[in-house]
């Protein structure tokens, strides 16, 4: 609840914040680490005058804004232009995705993770080209897929989607709450939410929640064990053990039966690699 505070705060300043700050035509804005303390008092003051008033020095933008969050008109577009009026693009959105994976310390000429909406804006109209990376257009996955390969791009996109979804899902099955794996998972479907992203914003967002995620796990988590997984055909033979014994959860065990059926169990964990999780181990 503190941190969600914090965000509508600062997520109903930053339209003032961004015109007063930001240089138009510039890409970016530079501050040293003295102003920083400034800039946030004045980001948060802006925010609740925005939260107390309901208005804000971007108003007049809120309308057009309303209507590029709306996804079906911009597909009915792609859709009825494409491929009469706009050839399909044939991957031309998901080049630059391979080279956003290399940080930009590695990398100087890296790309931009938005080139895809700005070719997707200039192809069907939405921007001309004094306006491009100045602005974004929202285009989702499956617009950019169909605008790329017509409906074979769909299906392809809903294949390699639910093997990705379908491949982390394993991942996150039977881990604590507080593993890497569950985390990630996490991660992964904060990014989906985002829908109003391409291929290249999807890619990197998901890719940069990785590597800073490894990076917390190595710094402040610890390997253990993880209970909740059992070897192959343990199962069988504890539901089997159970069958020949009456220490069953159905013959309603005692408190010293159902320890030592815990403890049989505890003998036969799967020998996978550990997991990150976080605090110190327990025996009840």
């Amino acid at each position: 609840l503190a941190a969600l505070s914090v965000l509508v705060v600062l997520h109903a300043g930053k339209a003032d914040m961004r015109q007063a700050y930001w240089k138009e035509g510039s890409g970016s804005v530079s501050f040293g680490v003295m102003d920083y303390p400034g800039i946030l008092a004045e980001w948060v003051q802006a925010g609740f005058q925005t939260l107390a008033t309901g208005r804000t020095r971007e108003d007049q933008d809120q309308a057009a804004a309303a209507e590029r969050a709306a996804m079906v008109p911009v597909f009915l577009r792609v859709l009825s232009l494409t491929p009469e009026k706009v050839p399909f693009l044939e991957g031309e959105t998901y080049r630059t995705i391979p080279s956003l994976l290399v940080p930009r310390v590695l990398n100087e000429k890296k790309g931009v993770a938005h080139i895809g909406n700005w070719i997707l804006a200039y192809v069907y109209g939405y921007l001309q080209v004094e306006e491009l990376g100045k602005t974004s257009i929202a285009f989702d996955l499956m617009i950019e897929a169909y605008a790329n390969y017509g409906f074979p791009g769909i299906l392809g996109l809903g294949v390699v989607l639910g093997l990705f979804f379908g491949w982390v899902g394993g991942l996150s099955q039977g881990v604590p709450l507080l593993s890497f794996r569950f985390l990630l998972a996490v991660a992964v479907l904060s990014g989906t939410l985002a829908s109003n992203n391409t291929g290249g914003v999807f890619v990197t967002t998901i890719w940069q929640s990785f590597l800073a995620l490894a990076t917390f796990s190595l710094l402040l988590m610890r390997t253990v064990p993880n209970p909740l997984y059992v070897r192959a055909g343990a199962g069988r033979k504890m539901e089997a053990q159970s069958e020949r014994d009456p220490t069953s959860l159905k013959a309603s065990p005692t408190r010293e039966e159902l320890r030592r059926v815990e403890s049989e169990a505890a003998q036969v964990r799967h020998e996978r690699p550990k997991r990150f999780v976080y605090g110190k181990k327990t025996t009840n």
